[in-house]
């Protein structure tokens, strides 16, 4: 099998869209100084994941990290799976229902699943 026959590394095209198309992002871009510098990492199951854990700077209420927050990490894992399968995209909508309040200082797995 050549080269050209091989399907895209999904983590390759990952790295180099995410640095095209959004070198500073707050949620995922290392040179953004005030940013959350999210490290996404490719799964077998072409699904994204990277690990996040806040601090009380990020609170809305004690112990509670800010909705908005919750919905960048949301939003950042998103466009990320879709970063890996090739595509450039922006969010044109965003609607979360929060069911249960996230703890501010607990550590937690922000997937994107490849849908």
């Amino acid at each position: 099998m050549t080269s050209s026959n091989l399907a895209p590394d999904p983590s390759a095209q990952l790295v180099v869209i995410q640095a095209a198309a959004h070198p500073y992002c707050f949620a995922c871009s290392g040179s953004n100084p005030m940013g959350l510098a999210l490290r996404y990492s490719v799964a077998p199951d072409r699904s994204v994941s990277a690990s996040f854990i806040g601090n009380c700077a990020l609170e809305s209420y004690p112990g509670v990290l800010h909705g908005g927050l919750v919905a960048t990490l949301l939003d950042g894992a998103m466009t990320n799976c879709l970063f890996a399968q090739g595509l450039r995209a922006m969010t044109a909508e965003l609607k979360v229902r929060y069911h249960d309040p996230v703890l501010s200082t607990e550590e937690l797995q922000v997937r994107g699943p490849d849908v």
